[in-house]
């Protein structure tokens, strides 16, 4: 799955398998966040998955919208025995985690 999203300006791709990858491109905004909820919680639903690991090295901007499909899909997956692992955030992303706290609930890493 490959969609794009707020007038071209997020794109979200989804590699399914035992550990699932959710890639996300551009700016996260109320329009992205949506697509990234749906794409983010059928990919911790599909059978087989253990893990959800969400590229972000090619998002450039994320709101408060996005952190909130990141940490509603977080619980989704504390909650269904399954890891959501946040994957090579840029800056902005890693200081809007740091600011919020969030950083503190997720399992971050570089690949």
């Amino acid at each position: 799955m490959d969609v794009t999203a707020g007038r071209g300006r997020c794109g979200v791709g989804v590699e399914a398998g035992e550990v699932t990858w959710v890639r996300v491109r551009g700016e996260m905004d109320l329009d992205g966040a949506r697509t990234l909820r749906r794409a983010l919680l059928e990919s911790l639903e599909r059978p087989g998955t253990r893990e959800v690991a969400v590229d972000l090295r090619e998002l450039v901007f994320c709101d408060s919208a996005g952190l909130n499909a990141l940490l509603a899909a977080r619980l989704v997956a504390v909650a269904n025995g399954r890891v959501l692992r946040l994957v090579a955030p840029g800056r902005q992303v890693t200081r809007l985690l740091e600011i919020t706290g969030a950083d503190s609930v997720f399992t971050i890493g570089e690949r």
